[in-house]
């Protein structure tokens, strides 16, 4: 029974753990795509958008 526990607790903390992470790369990736694509409108000399998404 403690041992259920104990991989219950291991088998959430790691889907937390995985979570986070993923999270955390969303939000980075987000604001290096803004920053990409305010380079890339400021840089197209037709006023077109250019940004890759």
């Amino acid at each position: 029974m403690r041992g259920d526990i104990l991989y219950l607790l291991l088998v959430i903390s790691a889907f937390s753990v995985f979570f986070a992470v993923i999270l955390w790369l969303q939000v980075t990736d987000a604001r290096h795509r803004s920053d990409q694509a305010s380079v890339n409108v400021q840089a197209d000399p037709m006023g077109n958008r250019t940004d890759k998404t």
